[in-house]
């Protein structure tokens, strides 16, 4: 009986988010596929595939290298690899000077080649070794790079147990670090750190590790499979310390034109890898890092994490020294793609049959903080499911005096949201009702805090938008119709009061607030706002609030992707910089008890912008 009332219970609730969902449209799934319903009718959405499957690469023994079996028939090209020193500070493959031939999915590397004056890192003595390679496909796209581990035996290369991903350091704090790497097999490991030694298990490997002091500079070595690798960090400061130190910041790294490494499959590797280089030159604590790392706009999972391992191998060897906490952007967005006529599609946010979503991938890539906001308090109208989580992609964190908040303008995004007033789903740069509590929340803690003296709020989306993204971000040219749609739930700001909300919230009531740090603009500009700027269209006719102090926006959307030019905007009289440089953003704290930032292109390193907050 018990069983009979609940399957009973399960039909009856089908049915009703059945007849419920009719009026809405969001991707759900059936035996043929995922689909929407668009006035009674059911459109499927197109087949995504892959270049590559990382998760299907096989590696075999031979007597001329390893055999690589990258389990895609149709993938021919150029496979470039290189021995990798782990000795050297920040050590990626030096590549040789002869290439492999990629045939059919297939290829050898030749490690053989590799030996006497070209054997730079020992492997002929120690029978063992690691080699990066990168795929090239017969059309010139740069697809993957990567790392094999291998040992020599018997005349025989044979794979090895190793690192696929070496370590990074995350979340530092005063007393603890987390430490996260990644093995090609389920398998053990070990991190030694301030004389003790620490034991993980599986394919991904964290461990948080307590009882250390701070402001403190630690080695630490971790060994796993054939790889131990040594490197070292520098705690937080005290809680609430004065101590000086500086961290860096920028946003948008997906893919750019110019050929070669500046579109490494999803991201720009040519100028994220200088943007990190600068900042570790610059002795920075840590990295912020705003959204859009990769292309993203896609619901094949293996294509997420294609590009999401192209941009952690590109970041990782100066990872190992610092944190690089990192926010969601719309292209982080997965999503199923819809053929609505000839000439138009729909990408449309979804969470896959095997409950995979935007959210939930992000946090398997990345590790930040959980301490953000519980989850929207909504029902998806059309699935019945409640909507995405918010950990790791909007949180907090402290360092010596110090917060800085991320948030999430992306979060349950829907790209063509407006395309269909039945969308279910939020707006680009929409900060939800949940999200903004938490915020508010947050800010009332740190302000009454008397250990924080500065707060630095980030978020992908700027709050005034100054090239690129007029029609969006938190202006939509000044119309404030727009906001989440959630089915029948009432949603009751529109984009311009909510952005008046956050404004009230970070310079009328917090006194510590001092910049915002934004990006999706491809640009590096930075805007004053303040009593004097002007923030509404001339025709608007809607509440208007008063700005009692001045705080900066600093937009760094420069890391890489295609630029957007200044546009003139109300508030453009405002806007004391602009470059479309690639620039990376270093924020002294606590020089000479200011904040003095500088703003460098790493390409050419000479100074875009230098100024005291």
């Amino acid at each position: 009986m018990k069983m009979y009332r609940s399957v009973l219970t399960f039909f009856i609730t089908l049915i009703a988010f059945s007849a419920c969902s009719q009026d809405y449209i969001y991707p759900q799934h059936d035996n043929e596929g995922y689909y929407i319903k668009v006035d009674g009718k059911k459109i499927y959405a197109i087949k995504q595939k892959t270049p590559l499957n990382i998760s299907k690469i096989k590696y075999e023994q031979n007597d001329k290298g390893i055999k690589i079996n990258f389990s895609e028939k149709n993938l021919n090209g150029t496979l470039f690899f290189g021995l990798i020193n782990d000795n050297n500070k920040f050590p990626y493959p030096v590549f040789f000077k002869k290439s492999a031939e990629i045939k059919d999915g297939k290829v050898i590397v030749p490690i053989s080649m590799l030996r006497g004056k070209y054997d730079m890192t020992g492997w002929e003595k120690k029978k063992y070794g690691v080699v990066g390679y990168r795929v090239m496909t017969d059309k010139g796209q740069l697809l993957y790079d990567a790392r094999l581990g291998f040992r020599y035996k018997n005349g025989e290369f044979i794979p090895a147990v190793f690192m696929t991903k070496t370590p990074t350091v995350n979340i530092i704090t005063p007393i603890s670090v987390i430490i996260r790497f990644e093995s090609n097999i389920n398998t053990l490991g070990f991190i030694t750190i301030a004389g003790k030694t620490y034991q993980t298990q599986g394919i991904i490997h964290e461990k948080t590790i307590f009882g250390l002091k701070p402001g403190k500079s630690y080695k630490y070595t971790v060994i796993c499979g054939i790889d131990t690798i040594t490197r070292s960090l520098i705690t937080a400061p005290e809680y609430g310390s004065d101590t000086e130190f500086k961290f860096a910041y920028a946003s948008d790294s997906r893919a750019g034109s110019g050929g070669g490494e500046r579109n490494l499959y999803g991201t720009n590797a040519y100028i994220l890898k200088k943007i990190f280089a600068v900042a570790a030159n610059e002795g920075v604590s840590f990295f912020q890092f705003s959204g859009d790392l990769i292309n993203g706009y896609t619901g094949n999972y293996s294509e997420e994490k294609l590009e999401y391992s192209n941009w952690r191998t590109t970041v990782m060897p100066f990872t190992a020294y610092f944190p690089v906490y990192v926010a969601m952007g719309n292209h982080e967005v997965y999503n199923a793609i819809f053929n609505i006529s000839k000439d138009k599609k729909w990408f449309i946010n979804y969470t896959d049959k095997k409950g995979r979503n935007a959210e939930s991938i992000f946090a398997e890539e990345f590790t930040n903080p959980q301490n953000g906001p519980e989850p929207e308090k909504y029902t998806n109208p059309v699935t019945g499911n409640p909507l995405p989580s918010y950990k790791e992609n909007a949180y907090y964190y402290i360092y010596g005096n110090t917060a800085i908040i991320v948030l999430n303008s992306n979060y349950f995004y829907n790209p063509d949201l407006t395309e269909n007033d039945k969308m279910v789903g939020n707006l680009h740069a929409y900060i939800m009702d949940g999200q903004m509590q938490w915020l508010k929340n947050t800010v009332d803690k740190l302000e009454k805090d008397n250990a924080i003296k500065y707060i630095f709020v980030t978020l992908h989306t700027p709050v005034f938008p100054n090239g690129g993204h007029s029609t969006n971000d938190m202006w939509y040219g000044g119309d404030n119709k727009y906001r989440a749609q959630i089915g029948k739930a009432k949603i009751k700001y529109g984009i311009i009061e909510r952005r008046d909300q956050i404004l009230d919230l970070l310079v009328n009531k917090s006194k510590k607030t001092v910049a915002l740090l934004t990006g999706d603009e491809h640009n590096y500009c930075r805007l004053e706002i303040g009593p004097g700027t002007k923030i509404y269209p001339d025709d608007w006719k809607g509440k208007r609030i008063k700005l009692n102090r001045t705080i900066w926006q600093i937009n760094n959307g420069a890391a890489g992707a295609p630029y957007y030019a200044k546009e003139n905007l109300p508030w453009t009289d405002h806007l004391k910089a602009f470059s479309t440089e690639n620039a990376v953003v270093i924020i002294n704290v606590n020089h000479n008890g200011r904040i003095k930032v500088k703003v460098i292109n790493p390409d050419t390193l000479n100074i875009i912008d230098e100024f005291t907050l």
